[in-house]
């Protein structure tokens, strides 16, 4: 036998077919990436699996591969909302030229966590300053919200919507006001309004 000779692992034949296909996944706020899936087939027991172990290897190629693009993209996206890479670096406690090694490829599973994160909330670099005090980060979170009512205020033909934070180390107080002509079809439905104080 073959150094990279494929046994049948149910009844030891050499008597394999192999076929492979193109696959694609999607990463998590990333792009979708391609990968060949590999299939074996004995003849002589009709035992089925990709025997080498190839699909594997060829998804974690391709994952990688979409990872650093991820890595890459969020970075110069964060940049592009001023949040400088020393500044995020400084804010989150990470050693100097961290989010360079992460651009040339060396981050890990915790990195692109963060990554999407900050992605997702890029306010959290200013919580993170802060050394994320609670009533601080409780009034980012209330002014956040109130950007999101006002988008969708700004959708709604006459609505109007203010709201007025102020947050130090003793409280957090918010007041909002929220008004649509009385012919203003509902934006959401059956959804319970929670009104909170911190």
């Amino acid at each position: 036998m073959t150094k990279n000779q494929i046994i049948c692992p149910a009844c030891g034949s050499e008597n394999i077919a192999r076929s492979e296909f193109e696959n694609t996944e999607q990463l998590t706020l990333g792009p979708e990436f391609a990968f060949k899936q590999v299939n074996y087939k004995c003849n002589e027991c009709e035992e089925e699996g990709d025997f080498a172990a190839e699909t594997d290897k060829n998804f974690v190629v391709a994952q990688k591969s979409a990872q650093e693009g991820l890595v890459r993209n969020t970075i110069e996206e964060l940049c592009g909302r001023n949040i400088s890479m020393a500044f995020f670096e400084r804010v989150f406690e990470l050693p100097a030229r961290t989010l360079t090694r992460w651009k040339t490829g060396d981050f890990s599973s915790s990195a692109i966590a963060l990554l999407r994160i900050a992605k997702t909330y890029p306010w959290i670099a200013e919580v993170a300053e802060r050394r994320f005090e609670s009533n601080f980060s409780r009034g980012i979170l209330i002014r956040e919200a109130a950007i999101a009512l006002g988008t969708v205020a700004q959708e709604i033909p006459g609505a109007n919507f203010q709201v007025v934070v102020r947050a130090d180390n003793a409280a957090v107080s918010a007041v909002a006001s929220f008004s649509a002509p009385t012919q203003t079809p509902r934006i959401v439905s059956d959804t319970p309004l929670i009104a909170a104080t911190g």
